[in-house]
């Protein structure tokens, strides 16, 4: 067909030059003239149609929405707050009834969105549980007559009208505290912080065997405060927020306008043993998996296996100050002063006040019981198009403590709102690459135990198959700005979602910008010039923690906040009490869910980039910067003391370098792959490699001291687990060495070994690409 299109052209053209020499000058003019006459006409045409009679214009075809239109489209702040107050209305706590029913209506709003799959996970397991019929109780006695003289109120009054159909309804309980009745002497303790307590026996000389200490909350974790007790034997803890750190201008009216903290809630805390909790083997956890076979192998962990054995109980500020104010005994170093109108005695014992004599002892009666109830956990998925086999989940806990709305209704009613939105962008079309999981776990106020068992259940496959968790938790404490801990792979994607998201601060044009302008300094433990200031040392006080701390799943976690500088508490004040209300985030955490719908988006973008890029956005580089910054500020403040001890670091020192090297070189190689689109393989193995820089940092024996905890690099602190250290396994060894345990300096060097060979498996995963 082509050589006859060639011929036909040809022969036109013959006859065109034939023509040209027959032509003579009268048929130009004829032309000429009968052109001319053409011309004239079609202009009088045309304007005499113009004048009398208008035809629409065709409009360009409208243009198509792209998923980012479509983030900041569909989330908005109104969707947010009708989504909050739904899930205010229809919430429930772990193991309580209507669990289930809340679950099920989670599923089906998701299932109304458009999702491929939407289903629920359930699991079994051990939880703490207050009684209702026979609630705790702290009491000031005189133990000869057995007369009460003072009775705490363990329930919280309503502030607001609003409020009272949650206020009281979960009395007094801090998880995994066992029941128990305990009539001692008390002895205030400052934090509870093991320095604290060899004070007391080192300058004191105070035997604390049997008393009752009394601990304010802030420094460390619940947890570390009540096992520290348990260990220079105490009977049992009671814990109050001292107006220092939780309500620094000390109202001591009950004020429902106060964004700082009233004087009457107690904060309930979980004082679960977290290092212990992740376990990789099914026997020794605190659940029970779904699958029936699984089940009938596995046995519950008691609580006097892994977790406080002496009673622990939480007290509102203004009754803990009834208590301290008549303590005896030497008053107490300045540091361990609070912001109460009293003396900070130590006692043990009490002086005579309002005509009581000074025989009077502290009585607490824990009345928690333990039961295994099920656990509800919503998973939602989108499968990929291209790698179905490649998971990028969200997630979040739907259960809390009374109102919950910081913690955690607000990150619920954010992650319904990114179901819906990639629900609609499923509808217009856009399938994602990677297959994205939502996740709307059961029993996060108990101890993460919803996703800590479907982790576990899924560990295999997670384990290599998970590309990031993106934590979608406490969404806004406060409106200056925001607190992430994120993996260093992961930073500078997380950058860029920021830059594209307007500020809810008018005074910033990118929520970027808001980031980078307000760090958070006393939280940072990394010197990096970089801004904004992030940290990748987290604790193990999150959904996230089993993905990143166990089988090394990159994550990230954001949140808008208060400044720090003002108030000193690591949390919002008024976390875990009844008075986390709708009014009291909307008033004061978060006037018009500007910071809420900001991040919300944020998600959303960080999410879309994860989910479609081709090559995954980490950057293996920034990981390798991190660690030799980490790497070299450890060496330089031990290499002394290590140098007296043949503690070598050679080894690590050169594997910092050789996987800095790497890092370039396959990031050089990465950018010089012009044709990679045309080989799936090839990017397939790329991404992979990426994925397990992370996954080399999991040290499949645990740490020494923390089995359960395995990632290397990062994890919680020993002393104090709701904050993270970098190199858990050296510092819990260091914490050895100070505590005079010279044994100690063997496991240093184990755990210095562990991390060089960690860093060696990342290096070479990464080496492998030089070789494509």
């Amino acid at each position: 067909m082509m050589r006859g299109f060639d011929s036909i052209e040809s022969m036109n053209a013959d006859s065109v030059l034939v023509k040209r020499h027959r032509g003579n000058k009268r048929f130009v003019v004829a032309a000429l003239v009968i052109g001319g006459l053409f011309f004239l006409v079609g202009i009088l045409i045309g304007y005499f149609s113009h004048t009398h009679k208008k035809y629409p214009t065709l409009k360009p075809a409208p243009r198509r929405l792209t998923p980012i239109d479509l983030i900041f489209k569909n989330i908005k702040e109104d969707a947010i707050r009708s989504s909050l107050r739904q899930y205010i209305s229809e919430s429930a706590a772990a193991g309580t009834a209507g669990t289930e029913d809340f679950s099920q209506k989670i599923l089906e709003r998701w299932k109304a969105s458009g999702l491929d799959q939407v289903y629920k996970s359930s699991h079994s397991a051990l939880l703490t549980l207050p009684n209702q019929t026979h609630p705790n109780k702290v009491e000031l006695i005189k133990p000869l007559s057995g007369e009460t003289v003072f009775a705490a109120h363990l329930q919280e009054p309503p502030l607001r009208p609003e409020d009272s159909n949650h206020s009281g309804d979960t009395l007094s309980l801090n998880s995994l505290s066992p029941a128990g009745e305990i009539t001692a002497d008390a002895v205030y303790a400052n934090y509870g912080r093991l320095e604290d307590f060899e004070y007391l026996k080192k300058n004191l000389s105070l035997d604390l065997s049997g008393k009752i200490v009394i601990l304010r909350l802030g420094s460390i974790d619940a947890g570390n405060k009540v096992r520290n007790a348990q260990q220079f034997g105490a009977s049992a803890v009671i814990l109050y927020p001292d107006p220092a750190e939780y309500n620094p201008s000390y109202r001591s009216q009950v004020d429902p306008d106060n964004l700082e903290r009233p004087t009457i809630p107690t904060e309930q805390s979980n004082i679960r043993d977290r290092s212990n909790l992740v376990s990789q083997t099914y026997p020794n956890s605190m659940w029970m998996p779904s699958t029936g076979i699984i089940k009938e192998s596995v046995r519950l962990t008691s609580w006097e296996e892994k977790n406080s054995q002496i009673p622990c109980i939480s007290l509102s500020y203004d009754d803990a100050s009834y208590i301290l104010r008549n303590l005896s005994g030497s008053v107490s170093p300045d540091v361990w002063h609070g912001a109460l109108p009293i003396e900070y005695r130590i006692g043990p014992g009490f002086l005579p006040y309002d005509n009581n004599t000074s025989d009077v002892q502290v009585r607490v009666t824990v009345t928690n019981y333990e039961d295994t109830r099920p656990l509800y956990n919503v998973i939602g998925v989108i499968t990929g198009s291209a790698e179905p086999d490649r998971y990028v989940i969200l997630g979040n806990h739907h259960d809390t403590i009374s109102h919950g709305v910081v913690g955690a209704h607000a990150g619920s009613a954010v992650l319904d709102q990114l179901v819906f939105t990639f629900g609609q962008l499923l509808k217009h079309g856009y399938r994602p690459l990677r297959t994205l999981l939502f996740c709307s776990w059961d029993g996060g106020e108990q101890g993460y135990l919803g996703s800590i068992s479907w982790l576990q259940e899924n560990v295999e496959v997670l384990g290599q198959r998970a590309v990031t968790y993106i934590d979608i938790s406490v969404v806004a404490d406060g409106n200056f700005t925001l607190k992430t801990v994120t993996s260093p792979l992961l930073q500078s994607t997380l950058f860029s979602a920021a830059k594209r998201v307007p500020s809810p601060d008018e005074n910033y044009q990118m929520l970027y910008n808001l980031w980078a302008d307000r760090p958070i300094l006393h939280l940072q433990s990394e010197n990096l010039p970089e801004k904004p200031k992030v940290s990748y040392c987290s604790g193990g006080d999150s959904d996230f923690s089993a993905f990143y701390h166990q089988i090394g799943v990159p994550i990230v976690d954001v949140k808008a906040t208060f400044d720090h500088e003002e108030l000193t508490t690591e949390i919002y004040p008024l976390h875990h009490t009844a008075y986390d209300t709708l009014y009291a985030f909307e008033r004061f955490r978060d006037p018009g869910y500007k910071f809420t719908k900001a991040l919300a988006q944020m998600w959303g973008i960080l999410t879309l980039d994860l989910i479609n890029a081709t090559t995954l956005p980490m950057r293996v580089s920034r990981y390798s910067e991190v660690l030799e910054e980490l790497v070299n500020d450890l060496v330089n403040r031990h290499k002394a003391e290590w140098s007296k001890h043949n503690v070598r670091t050679g080894d690590l020192l050169s594997a910092i370098k050789r996987f800095s090297g790497a890092t370039s070189k396959f990031e050089t190689r990465l950018a010089s792959e012009d044709n990679l689109h045309r080989s799936p393989l090839k990017q397939r193995i790329y991404n992979d490699q990426m994925m397990r820089v992370e996954r080399a940092f999991i040290h499949t024996a645990g740490l020494t001291d923390r089995r359960s905890l395995k990632h290397v690099l990062f994890g919680p602190t020993i002393t104090n687990e709701a904050s993270g250290v970098s190199f858990p396994g050296i510092d819990d060894a260091l914490h050895k060495l100070n505590q005079g345990v010279t044994a100690a300096w063997d496991q240093l060097e184990k755990e210095i070994r562990s991390v060089t060979i960690s860093i060696l498996a990342a290096t070479k995963s990464l080496e492998e690409s030089l070789r494509l």
